[in-house]
């Protein structure tokens, strides 16, 4: 949020699939634009950005370093700032794409620690 108000087009990518936070309420039908409307009604926030993948095959694209640097690409060549939420790192599952390998194709990494329970 602190980007967008700042004046950055910012992409929010929801990888968080042990508790996604967004889902879709609206999808681009042009493929000039990347992303969906999404939302988050405990925050009552919409945003642009991709919700947490739902297909397998998807899930397994985004566990790729390779594939996952060459989308972080074309995203960037849309938007000037990609947030990724992630799963905790702790959280370790056959579901999870794991927040190590999101991490090293980041330009920037920020760890979020909770007191108490992280």
């Amino acid at each position: 949020e602190r980007l967008i108000l700042a004046g950055y087009s910012t992409l929010y990518v929801d990888l968080n699939l042990f508790k996604p936070a967004y889902h879709t309420v609206h999808e681009f039908d042009d493929d000039a634009n990347v992303g969906h409307l999404i939302t988050r009604e405990d925050a009552h926030q919409t945003l642009v950005g991709l919700p947490a993948p739902s297909l397998a095959s998807t899930k397994l694209a985004y566990r790729d370093p390779t594939a996952l640097r060459k989308n972080i690409e074309t995203w960037l060549s849309q938007y000037d700032r990609i947030v990724i939420d992630t799963s905790p790192l702790l959280s370790v599952n056959k579901s999870n794409i794991p927040p190590q390998v999101i991490a090293g194709v980041c330009d920037a990494t920020l760890l979020v620690a909770h007191y108490g329970s992280t």
